[in-house]
């Protein structure tokens, strides 16, 4: 359980008991717009998981059965589909490329930047090529057509930027 869950069942168990500011920054995430109280909370939370699991689930699975249907596949080749785009550390590993010769803070951000990728929720291209470069005044730009998917990290004397470039020709899927 998330500590976000813990809130809102412990203000769905006890109110009196749950941090009040806590549950609001919660029901804040949901878009709830109405101040809870002990009298409406378990309302509140009735109609979020309303939302969440009954109205978000049907509205995208109204708007893909037609695409879906119409491109004829089964939903063995959907989930076949679906677990080929889930990132794994293997995965990353082989499509993932950085450069030969790094310094230390380099190596540092790589693994971070191995981190993100492995915490993505979907791949979408068969390489990511890692460079890092030096940028000095208004050089701090994002550059417009480069192959597959390029993470750019250039160090400044402030702070070290990081930008996702992608080439116009990419596709998504």
């Amino acid at each position: 359980m998330t500590v976000r869950e813990t809130f809102l069942t412990k203000a769905f168990q006890d109110f009196e008991q749950a941090d009040t500011n806590d549950v609001i920054e919660v029901l804040e995430d949901h878009k709830v717009r109405r101040i809870p109280r002990k009298e409406n909370i378990h309302q509140t939370i009735m109609e979020i998981a309303d939302k969440e699991l009954i109205q978000e689930p049907m509205f995208v699975i109204d708007i893909w059965t037609h695409h879906l249907m119409k491109m004829g596949l089964t939903s063995a080749e959907i989930d076949t589909i679906q677990a080929k785009c889930k990132p794994t550390s293997k995965m990353v590993v082989c499509i993932v490329s950085f450069p030969s010769n790094m310094t230390e803070s380099q190596k540092t951000i790589s693994k971070y930047l191995f981190k993100f990728v492995t915490g993505s929720d979907i791949i979408c291209t068969s390489k990511i090529a890692v460079t890092f470069g030096h940028l000095e005044g208004l050089s701090s730009r994002l550059w417009p057509m480069l192959v597959a998917v390029l993470f750019n990290c250039q160090k400044t004397n402030k702070a070290i930027q990081t930008s996702v470039d992608r080439d116009e020709n990419s596709t998504v899927g």
